[in-house]
């Protein structure tokens, strides 16, 4: 379940523009100089800095490369339940007060204890989670807030526990 790294390219060609455009701007800022009789050192080799920070990018963190490329997503009804068989994410209810939860459901927290929420997940950024609640207000805050926080595979359910018990699913423990 976890969301394409497509996206991981991109930031490699971002860091190559940006280092053509310092290159660029090297050669174009002294020769727009009004002082005439100074010599400007020669530029580098743009193409030659635009490869080694593309390859430098490499060797960052992956967190550092991603970290931009963080969302929140969105899982369906229909996407959820056919997932929680080979379940290989957190399953979070956010709502409050409790009211039942989807089975495989693995935590019920609050969406005001967010440090909570977030010590659930744990510290690797790539874990993936759903968060829900009844409708999918809370489940949008606290999932903006595990994205603000910099983890990158983070869901919520669309319509919540109300649009999965629409669907025809049953909630566990509903009081």
């Amino acid at each position: 379940m976890q969301p394409s790294v497509a996206n991981v390219p991109c930031a490699v060609a971002h860091h190559a523009t940006i280092a053509l455009l310092t290159a660029w701007s090297l050669v174009a800022v002294p020769a727009c100089s009004s002082d005439q009789g100074s010599s400007a050192p020669s530029p580098p080799d743009a193409s030659t800095d635009a490869i080694s920070l593309a390859e430098a990018s490499d060797d960052q963190p992956v967190a550092e490369q991603d970290a931009v490329e963080a969302t929140l997503g969105t899982i369906g009804v229909q996407e959820l339940h056919d997932a929680l068989p080979a379940k290989d994410f957190l399953l979070i209810n956010v709502h409050i007060p409790y009211e039942g939860e989807i089975p495989g459901t693995d935590a019920k927290i609050s969406y005001l204890d967010s440090d909570g929420i977030a010590a659930f997940v744990g510290p690797d950024l790539d874990t993936s989670a759903v968060v829900y609640c009844k409708t999918d207000h809370m489940s949008t805050l606290a999932g903006e807030d595990l994205v603000a926080r910099g983890y990158r595979h983070v869901r919520y359910l669309e319509g919540g526990m109300t649009a999965w018990q629409a669907a025809g699913y049953p909630l566990e423990n509903n009081p």
